[in-house]
């Protein structure tokens, strides 16, 4: 490449959305919860006690969902880069 060549970025704008998969051992959830009601309470609140539990738990299936797949493409952006 050199000093006269005409630079240019393109930008493409993706969205993924993570899915996250966990399976918590049933008695795990009660002993900690107390019933399985509080539990999704807590999960839907996102409380801090939920999220420690399901850090505590490592092990998860990953599943993301690239929805320019799904909708057929994505935003691009180009910018001439100028040398000034």
């Amino acid at each position: 490449m050199s000093d006269d060549d005409i630079k240019v970025h393109r930008r493409e704008y993706h969205r993924v959305t993570a899915i996250y998969k966990y399976s918590f051992p049933k008695q795990d959830v009660l002993k900690e919860f107390g019933t399985l009601e509080q539990f999704e309470k807590e999960m839907k609140e996102e409380t801090s006690k939920y999220l420690d539990f399901e850090i505590s738990f490592d092990q998860y299936d990953r599943e993301d969902d690239w929805w320019q797949d799904s909708k057929g493409g994505y935003e691009i952006e180009y910018k001439l880069i100028k040398n000034d």
